[in-house]
């Protein structure tokens, strides 16, 4: 178990270094910005526009980081042979396979953490208290730049710091700027988890199969997952039964990523009555670690039967 966690931070540690995460980082930030300038061109839609592109946006890099972290990571460490002295050590393939996983997590989660700040800020701006997060920004600069001080012999802790850090503050300002805080953290929240899920899907495909393979079959996975309501529930006259029957089963068996994607009528009836969130998150928490638990497991049991010869 200390092994893995320790190839997790190993793994979070390199993702944060390389280069592809910083490019969807960037590009995820690119994109909120155009958020807040495409709101302003609304016409008293602006907190609407911004929440609603903001969320995609977010969601978009999430899911494209999940899929570009976990195709690779057995693959390339086999190519680079690095898998071989790792396997030479008390590290059991099952525990590489979570340890990997883990470092994949922990790499989405302060992605979305320090996208879902950037948003909620640029909400707080939107409704008018830009004076108070102006001062909050500066708060949490020093706070991080403390903490980085501290921490500067360990890169991966303050990087954790400053990405929870950033989070909180941003929560605690929009809490105290606008009701709409809440349905925007749930959104963030789900993006993070829908993102752990396609995560463990992709490197259950990549356990016997490419990187590229593996990526566009988890995409092809993903959208199924995405219709699942609509293929379960499907009542067109034009389609035959065998057909309807088929996309019935197919609804069954695919992730049904259309939890993580809940209607605005249910975003709503959230901000009415905020009771409500926790069963919600509750029920997607326990499915997503109940599947992509499983997925991760099914990962682990094809590689140590993989022949790496």
């Amino acid at each position: 178990m200390v092994n893995a966690w320790v190839l997790a931070l190993n793994t979070f540690r390199e993702a944060t270094r390389d280069r592809v995460t910083h490019a969807l980082l960037a590009a995820g930030v690119f994109l909120i910005f155009a958020a807040f300038g495409i709101a302003q061109l609304s016409l008293d839609q602006q907190v609407r526009v911004l929440i609603d592109v903001g969320i995609a946006a977010l969601s978009l890099m999430t899911l494209v980081g999940a899929l570009v972290l976990s195709a690779p990571l057995i693959h390339r460490e086999v190519e680079r042979r690095t898998l071989y002295m790792m396997l030479t050590r008390p590290l059991a393939r099952t525990s590489f396979t979570a340890g990997k996983y883990a470092g994949v997590l922990l790499t989405l989660a302060v992605t979305c953490a320090l996208l879902g700040t950037l948003l909620l800020w640029l909400l707080v701006v939107q409704v008018g208290k830009a004076s108070l997060s102006l001062a909050l920004v500066m708060a949490l600069t020093l706070a991080a730049g403390i903490a980085t001080g501290w921490l500067q012999r360990k890169y991966t802790a303050s990087v954790l710091v400053f990405g929870v850090a950033a989070l909180l503050a941003a929560l605690a300002l929009a809490a105290q700027a606008t009701p709409l805080w809440l349905p925007v953290a749930l959104l963030v929240l789900l993006a993070a988890l829908e993102g752990a899920l396609l995560a463990g899907l992709t490197l259950g495909l990549a356990s016997f199969s490419t990187p590229m393979l593996s990526a566009l079959m988890a995409t092809g996975i993903w959208i199924a997952g995405r219709s699942a309501d609509l293929m379960a529930t499907t009542q067109s006259k034009v389609l035959p039964d065998a057909i309807k029957s088929a996309l019935r089963v197919t609804a069954r068996v695919v992730p049904n990523f259309q939890l993580y994607a809940p209607k605005r009528h249910v975003i709503e009836s959230m901000v009415l009555s905020p009771a409500g969130v926790q069963p919600y998150l509750l029920q997607v928490g326990l499915y997503t670690v109940a599947y992509a638990g499983g997925l991760v497991l099914l990962a682990a049991l094809i590689f140590r039967r993989r022949n790496l010869a």
